[in-house]
């Protein structure tokens, strides 16, 4: 009786890790983890505005398209209105059209009414494969607003063209921080040293925006306002999936 016991739960064991393992040794395939008419809001916390001014100038705010009229409390938001995950862009480091996923959206820049104007329009695009990107990127407003997912993957393939600035860490949180000095003549040419933290979820979507100076005096601080009903992930499914599969097998035995 204890032997097969036994076998059936090796038998199990051996199951679950065959279907967990097996889809992370194919090559992965990036996509947009978000689909037509989701909504995203995100919220200023803090703006230190006279700090801004004196660290970028004043034209701050329209330097930074993501900066464009914020002040604390008040909200910005996009809504997503198409995807396309096989699109094909150019690369300058290829000369070629490359694959790539892209969205477009509707977009209220920072207000504290309830999307009175009419949105904009725009669109943003990342490459399949980060190695198309030029080296040395730097992205606008320091950090994007989404990555593709898996994002914890995308992230890490990052590292080889980012600017010497950027630090990926993706050990618990999936995060980004950005690391620019005064007079680098990078990212509105700070005239003291700034650092941007980034937190993303893991469907790709910013979560936590920061930026510092020096001692963590904090400038701005941008958080997502709206949640998402996303599905459960495939891990959890799978665990709780073994678990109940293993004490009905014990129970016929």
């Amino acid at each position: 009786m204890k032997r097969r016991q036994i076998s059936l739960t090796i038998l199990l064991v051996l199951f679950f890790f065959l279907v967990v393992l097996t889809p992370l040794s194919l090559a992965i395939t990036y996509n947009a983890d978000f689909k037509e008419n989701d909504v995203m809001i995100w919220r200023c916390n803090v703006c230190d505005e006279e700090k801004m001014e004196q660290v970028f100038g004043e034209t701050w705010q329209t330097h930074f398209e993501l900066f464009h009229n914020i002040k604390a409390g008040y909200k910005m938001k996009w809504v997503i209105t198409g995807v396309d995950n096989n699109a094909l862009k150019y690369s300058g480091k290829t000369k070629s059209k490359v694959g790539a996923i892209s969205i477009t959206y509707e977009y209220w820049m920072w207000t504290e009414n309830e999307w009175e104007e009419k949105p904009q329009e725009d669109n943003f695009f990342f490459y399949k494969n980060s190695s198309y990107f030029n080296d040395n990127l730097l992205f606008a407003n320091f950090v994007p607003l989404w990555f593709p997912a898996p994002t914890r993957e995308y992230l890490r393939s990052l590292d080889t063209v980012l600017y010497k600035g950027y630090q990926v860490d993706v050990t618990y949180l999936l995060t980004l921080t950005c690391e620019v000095n005064a007079g680098d003549n990078l990212g509105g040419n700070p005239s003291e040293y700034i650092k941007v933290l980034a937190i993303y979820d893991s469907h790709g979507i910013l979560s936590s925006y920061k930026l510092y100076i020096k001692n963590h005096y904090v400038l701005i601080d941008i958080s997502i306002d709206n949640s998402f009903e996303y599905q459960l992930p495939v891990f959890i499914i799978l665990t709780t999936a073994f678990t109940v599969v293993t004490i009905y097998f014990y129970k016929k035995v």
